[in-house]
């Protein structure tokens, strides 16, 4: 599915009129989604599933190209993770 599939079926499920509204819908929730992440808040949307910040603590690599061992600097990293509801709609 891609985006353009996405909209028609949040304009269809949100009863919006046009293409338009159902897109300012979806930036405004993707926005704040990107705001909440960018200042290290988990986002919870429950039955949906949750966008969790987490450290990656620094570790040891290898270099694919030369074979040589590199550090791998720590990181934050975004994680989602699905809820109940999603889960089990995409299980069963």
């Amino acid at each position: 599915m891609i985006k353009r599939d996405f909209l028609e079926a949040v304009r269809a499920a949100g009863n919006y009129k046009t293409l338009a509204e159902a897109k300012r819908a979806l930036d405004a929730v993707t926005e704040a989604i990107t705001f909440a992440s960018a200042n290290h808040n988990t986002v919870r949307l429950r039955g949906f599933g949750a966008f969790i910040i987490r450290d990656r603590s620094p570790r040891a690599g290898r270099d694919i190209r030369t074979g040589q061992p590199i550090s791998i600097p720590a990181k934050k990293v975004i994680v989602f993770k699905p809820g109940k509801a999603l889960r089990q709609a995409v299980l069963d």
